[in-house]
């Protein structure tokens, strides 16, 4: 992955607002898409990288023009640089969606978790998801 790239101009200072961190030191992989993607298949338009506060709330730099983008982020908890994931599909490390336009929850769906980026709405929300534990997904303490 690629290390965050470089801060917003003041002329756009736009941020990525992330709610509900409970891994303070850890890396938030995020990847910032236009919304003419249309898919989170299709290629990305940004890869930033952040560390993650003690703070269960954190705002990072977005260096984006305006425009309208969806964000999708993941909580790398074993350092591998990758979205973890049960039978290929759910995920087990935290994760989450930018909150779309005129939302009050995260969608999966590429096109509810398009947001705009300007002066009257300079940041892009995201809520932290933490997948259920399970014996697949937690390691038990050995007798």
């Amino acid at each position: 992955m690629l290390p965050a790239i470089g801060i917003a101009s003041q002329e756009h200072a736009f941020t990525l607002k992330v709610t509900d961190n409970l891994r303070p030191g850890a890396k938030l992989y995020v990847a910032v898409y236009t919304e003419q993607a249309h898919s989170w298949q299709s290629p990305i338009l940004q890869k930033l990288v952040f560390t993650l506060p003690s703070t269960t709330e954190a705002e990072f730099s977005l260096p984006l023009p305006p425009g309208r983008y969806a964000v999708k982020a993941f909580v790398d908890e074993n350092e591998n640089q990758i979205l973890d994931r049960k039978n290929q599909r759910t995920p087990v490390e935290p994760f989450g969606f930018s909150l779309g336009d005129r939302r009050n929850k995260p969608s999966f769906r590429f096109t509810k978790s398009v947001a705009t980026l300007n002066a009257d709405s300079p940041a892009i929300s995201l809520q932290l998801q933490y997948p259920q534990a399970n014996e697949d997904t937690v390691k038990q303490p050995e007798p």
